[in-house]
């Protein structure tokens, strides 16, 4: 498989994750990609290319040409589909829920997920305002902004990107200082108008900031009840990827690898 990256800054950070992540498979004494394998027309086995584009986290994709998982699509997964297999284990990713703030306005059409901006699913006004200074807001915010949309972000720490690693967070503070991103640190949400939202600055002062569109970027929560309830039909149950706890791809394919490894020294 290929990965193209738009920027370089994408490159680098795709490997230094790729080798932080992967620190427990030893420690070499150099890493390096090679590139020496050409692949042509007569080359046997299926290949892909992806793009890694703008608001995009670099990940890891592999593909087998053989693989003796079987899949079972189109089957909604119940504890009767389950039981079926008779399964000595069961690994749930039934992945995490959007949360949003419950405060007043929330539900008004101009309010949209930066999940969906970030697809392109859904569009923004001119002035927007991302409620989220974590990772998803950072991206959200760099994104509009190459849009020429005012940005504004709101986060509650004394810091916007503290789930960012420090290499990548420089360089993307330096790309929101260029696209004059608007950063609101140490506040929280109060209520959402229609040409605004109004907030708890860090002074617990009221504050209105005009906007066309709000944008939620406050992350997700676990989904793991259905894992629960499994336990009540299979002695061995594990969560894996955000159903376990919201991550990034890399955190979600490493724990997978290592929970793949567990339980096959169970078996």
């Amino acid at each position: 498989m290929t990965q193209v990256f738009d920027r370089p800054i994408r490159g680098r950070e795709f490997f230094e994750e790729v080798i932080r992540d992967n620190l427990d498979q030893g420690r070499p004494d150099r890493v390096q990609p090679l590139f020496e394998w050409k692949v042509t027309k007569r080359t046997p086995g299926r290949f892909q290319t992806r793009v890694i584009q703008n608001g995009v986290h670099p990940s890891l994709h592999i593909t087998y040409k053989k693989s003796d998982v079987k899949l079972e699509l189109n089957t909604e997964a119940t504890l009767a589909t389950i039981e079926k297999f008779k399964p000595n284990a069961v690994v749930v990713a039934t992945g995490a829920q959007r949360w949003i703030p419950d405060i007043p306005g929330m539900e008004a059409p101009h309010v949209l997920h930066a999940e969906d901006v970030i697809s392109g699913a859904k569009t923004t006004g001119e002035r927007v305002v991302i409620v989220g200074g974590n990772q998803i807001g950072c991206e959200t915010a760099w994104l509009l902004g190459e849009q020429k949309k005012k940005v504004t972000i709101i986060g509650k720490y004394a810091a916007i990107g503290m789930d960012i690693n420090p290499a990548t967070m420089s360089y993307l503070s330096m790309k929101l200082r260029e696209f004059g991103v608007n950063i609101v640190t140490e506040s929280y949400p109060k209520t959402v108008s229609k040409d605004g939202i109004t907030i708890f600055n860090k002074d617990w002062k009221e504050q209105k900031i005009e906007a066309d569109t709000i944008v939620i970027a406050t992350g997700y929560r676990s989904n793991f009840e259905f894992a629960e309830s499994i336990k009540k039909i299979v002695s061995k149950v594990f969560t894996v990827g955000d159903c376990l706890e919201p991550a990034s791809i890399l955190e979600a394919v490493h724990r997978g690898s290592k929970l793949g490894r567990l339980i096959e020294e169970l078996a």
